[in-house]
């Protein structure tokens, strides 16, 4: 079974391509609640953006890239971000804490750690003392209650805490064994980092703070350097696979509720090209940034995309019934509502299903004034053309 559409990709120009897992991170309006808004709450100075740090082999220069979303239009623009970082630092992770950026290591940084600040679009390099990680690259880092967490690297497997309010780090107790060129992504209060560059490529191992570290299932399939963005599927979230190592152009999707990995191929749902040493990063609720050494793609994620396998002794009826109720939640948690209210709601309700499908008229109305706009736009400066 898929969902009701595939996801959509289209190639943006930004002046920057990577092919060295180059640091991506959503630094755009956040809700109170810590989560990118739908965009009918976003406000008049509100804004969907990424920032951009690596060796970038579009341009010498810049190294670091501010990109922004329309959400209206879908138009995708950048600017320079002035950066003391080197030129040449790849492999690196970035993370967002609060209103920060915290960027450790990379390849050609050392254990440097560096700090941009959101709101004022600058970075600082941020003072060694005391206990301090030992250079790396290849890892991964996150954050879990507003500290800052990086495990990991190419030749280390040690694991460290960096609390922001003290500036102190602090080394904890690592899963054990080395963890590199994973992709790291945080699903509410847990950390899953997938893939591995050593020998076993399906590890798929996760972090919280109050269950510490876990191993999961292995993977179906083998990666590491891939791409990696979770998306809202209303009551769970899906965890996109992009690319990767062993798999360049596919696409793999976890169900951070059941647990269970699509195995198949949708139409459609392939790369349109390459990412084999990939990153990616969402730049809105549905919509993600991928960055691969020849080219940026813009993903645009549909609701209800989920490739689920179907279960012994469920019947297909059942199976429909079960898409188009996470269909109908994603919709719902899409226009902005509380969670608790659609894990309260009784969803099988004939009421609701009227409800979604009003709504999604009403999205489909807003699409199309928005189109003839953009005709009348066009048509307009065809006519300034004219008359000049």
């Amino acid at each position: 079974m898929t969902g009701t559409a595939d996801t959509v990709y289209r190639t943006v120009d930004v002046g920057f391509t990577c092919g060295s897992r180059p640091a991506m991170v959503y630094v755009g309006t956040l809700t109170d609640g810590g989560q990118i808004p739908a965009p009918n709450i976003m406000g008049r100075n509100d804004a969907y953006q990424a920032l951009l740090l690596g060796k970038n082999r579009a341009n010498p220069y810049p190294n670091c890239m501010l990109v922004t979303l329309d959400p209206g239009t879908g138009r995708v623009t950048s600017k320079v971000i002035e950066c003391p970082i080197s030129a040449d630092i790849t492999y690196v992770p970035a993370t967002r804490v609060r209103d920060t950026v915290y960027m450790f290591g990379g390849h050609t940084n050392a254990d440097n750690l560096y700090a941009y600040s959101i709101d004022l679009q600058t970075w600082r390099q941020v003072p060694k003392s005391g206990h301090w990680p030992e250079p790396r690259f290849c890892h991964s880092s996150f954050c879990l209650g507003g500290k800052l967490y990086i495990v990991g690297g190419h030749t280390v497997s040690d694991f460290w805490c960096y609390d922001p309010e003290t500036g102190v780090w602090t080394r904890l107790q690592g899963m054990g064994g080395r963890l590199g060129r994973c992709s790291t992504v945080v699903v509410g209060d847990v950390a899953h980092m997938i893939g591995d560059e050593g020998k076993n490529h399906m590890l798929h191992r996760t972090f919280s703070l109050s269950q510490g570290w876990h191993r999961e299932a292995d993977l179906p399939f083998e990666t590491h350097s891939c791409g990696c963005v979770a998306h809202t599927v209303g009551v769970g979230s899906e965890i996109h696979i992009l690319g990767g190592y062993h798999s360049r152009k596919g696409v793999h999707v976890y169900n951070t509720m059941t647990k269970q990995w699509s195995l198949h191929w949708r139409q459609g749902g392939d790369l349109p090209s390459s990412f084999g040493y990939s990153r990616a990063c969402l730049i809105s609720p549905d919509t993600f940034l991928l960055c691969g050494f020849y080219e940026m793609v813009v993903g645009q994620l549909p609701v209800g995309t989920l490739v689920e396998p179907s279960r012994e002794g469920e019947s297909l009826i059942e199976q429909e019934a079960a898409l188009e109720r996470r269909a109908l939640t994603s919709l719902l948690t899409r226009l902005n509502v509380p969670n608790s209210a659609i894990a309260s709601s009784p969803l099988t309700d004939p009421v609701l299903p009227h409800v979604a499908s009003v709504l999604e008229a009403q999205e489909a109305e807003i699409t199309r004034l928005r189109q003839t706009v953009r005709d009348m736009q066009t048509v307009r400066d065809m006519q300034t053309v004219r008359d000049m």
